[in-house]
């Protein structure tokens, strides 16, 4: 391909998490990955990886403070993600208030 083509490059989707618990809610509720890959406009073994890895996605759900966010996080150590949720939750009630302390 000449590198001045005016051809664009093909864009990669990238699901938020939200948007792959609806996509294995789906498959929960009996629908065909075929089809839902057709939904979302994916590969189906795409969508079979996406189950593959349903555990650390739902775990990411119920520790993630961002439901818009686009990676999937391995929890490590609780303790630690407990203090990183608590810590996600003062910050936000910080810009909410907009209080800012400096020392």
């Amino acid at each position: 391909m000449p590198s001045g083509s005016s051809e664009p490059k093909h864009q990669r989707k990238n699901l938020t998490i939200q948007e792959k618990v609806k996509l294995l809610d789906m498959l929960w509720e009996g629908k065909r990955y075929a089809d839902v890959a057709r939904h979302y406009g994916l590969n189906e073994s795409t969508v079979r990886y996406i189950k593959k890895d349903e555990k650390n996605i739902r775990a990411t759900t119920s520790l993630s403070f961002s439901q818009t966010g686009k990676r999937v996080a391995t929890p490590q150590n609780k303790a630690i993600i407990k203090m990183e949720s608590h810590t996600n939750v003062y910050l936000y009630g910080v810009s909410i208030s907009r209080i800012f302390t400096y020392r």
